[in-house]
């Protein structure tokens, strides 16, 4: 009978890896004080870099393990459809059109400030009161944009 220690520099391995192979039953501690069967071990460990060479485990749960998998994933779909249901979760497509339309929104309200303001903004006397018309234009899309947005919220 070997320690945990023992076994590690047996196969070569760190002394937490052990314990992970111990956890995913890799690994078996023997029935006697936490004694560690190094013969056993070193074969069961052989076995699983052979099952995990030809991408296979060989573990006794397998079939268990996948089931178990396969009822999460199927629980985790159903959770998901419950909260876009429920308007809790929103679909990805539904975000990237309303957002698509809404840059698009801004981008055009943009692009027309120039066409607008640019006789104004030529008539003013002063650069402050250029300036100043520029700031009422630019905060009355953005007021428009902010009210669009509420819009599209509701």
């Amino acid at each position: 009978m070997a320690t945990v220690k023992e076994l590690a520099e047996h196969l070569d391995l760190s002394t937490v890896r052990i314990n992970d192979l111990f956890n995913e039953n890799v690994l078996q501690k023997s029935g006697k004080r936490s004694g560690i069967d190094i013969n056993e071990n070193r074969v069961r460990y052989i076995r699983h870099l052979r099952s995990l060479a030809r991408g296979k485990k060989l573990e006794s749960g397998d079939l268990q393990e996948e089931r178990t998998r396969l009822t999460k994933v199927q629980a985790d779909k159903a959770e998901l459809e419950l909260e876009e249901l429920e308007k809790v979760l929103i679909a990805a497509e539904d975000v990237e059109s309303v957002w698509s339309d809404y840059i698009s929104n801004i981008r055009s309200k943009l692009l027309s400030l120039p066409s607008k303001l640019g006789h104004l903004v030529q008539a003013t006397e002063s650069y402050a009161e250029a300036e100043q018309i520029l700031k009422e234009a630019m905060y009355e899309v953005l007021e428009e944009l902010s009210e669009d947005a509420g819009n599209r919220a509701t």
